[in-house]
């Protein structure tokens, strides 16, 4: 079994992954140790592990088997029909009965809040200082796999592209986004967020000016599906304490509102309205 408190999961098979581990292995000091995991070197900083596999990302399931680590943060591609440059983090699983992008039916991994906004945040600064001006930078609502059990999940992702995936001044901002989410471990206050469109802006903007973590984003067009259970699991699946539910109030239809404040209010969430 492999430990440390955080592995960096990159796959071969994903181009904008192993753009990522090249800057990781060419600007930080990892250095290659004695251990191998699925068949690959392991590298390290501390209690930071980089880790390869042969496998799709989203449907790595299977690394709690290998891996016994606090926090996963995997090195990612993005796909989007849009093909617009972007920078992404996110939290995973699937709030319905459908899955097409890896993961288990109405389940969610564990979100890291203080780790997906070190990398956010990150991302902000690297989007300025590396000149990235025409590149989105922002949250995505929890989506696709995979599904681990008892390690927090945290997704970094250049997208939408090859063009993108491959880009190396990309590929350093998401990889110093992925350092500072490794290197955070001060759990704070955090909350859980409701509404508007996949690419959260309004949550977005709301979290990094409060400096609020938030951990699971339920969009709007999952809102059909969410029941008490999955609110309790949106809550006791993120890491910290979760005290605050962000509401994209005109992010969502009026019955959702009416349906989600009385389950918020009995689980003693305080509500912000954005």
């Amino acid at each position: 079994m492999i430990t440390g408190r955080v592995a960096i999961i990159t796959s071969t098979l994903d181009p904008a992954s192993m753009n990522i581990r090249e800057v990781l292995l060419s600007n930080y000091p990892f250095e290659k140790s004695d251990e191998k995991a699925f068949g690959e070197s392991v590298w390290k900083i501390k209690d930071v592990k980089l880790i390869t596999i042969d496998q799709e990302l989203i449907e790595a399931d299977f690394l709690e088997k290998e891996l016994d680590f606090d926090v996963f943060i995997f090195a990612s591609r993005h796909k989007s029909s849009a093909k617009l440059p972007s920078l992404l983090v996110h939290a995973t699983g699937n709030f319905t009965e459908e899955v097409k992008m890896g993961g288990k039916p109405r389940k969610l991994s564990i979100s890291s809040p203080i780790s997906m906004l070190a990398a956010l945040k990150q991302l902000v600064r690297n989007k300025e200082v590396l000149n990235l001006d025409n590149w989105e930078v922002s949250y995505e609502a929890t989506h696709h796999g995979p599904y681990l059990r008892k390690t927090a999940v945290v997704f970094v992702e250049i997208g939408s592209r090859y063009e993108e995936w491959k880009n190396r001044i990309a590929g350093v901002a998401a990889a110093s986004a992925i350092m500072a989410a490794a290197m955070e471990n001060k759990e704070k206050d955090a909350c859980i967020a409701f509404g508007g469109p996949h690419y959260a802006p309004k949550i977005t903007r709301e979290v990094l000016k409060r400096d609020l973590p938030v951990g699971h984003i339920a969009p709007k067009y999952v809102l059909d599906y969410i029941d008490v259970g999955m609110v309790r699991q949106m809550v006791e699946r993120t890491r910290g304490i979760v005290k605050y539910a962000l509401l994209d109030w005109k992010g969502m239809k009026r019955k959702h509102r009416d349906y989600l404040l009385p389950i918020l209010e009995k689980l003693e969430l305080k509500i912000i309205k954005i």
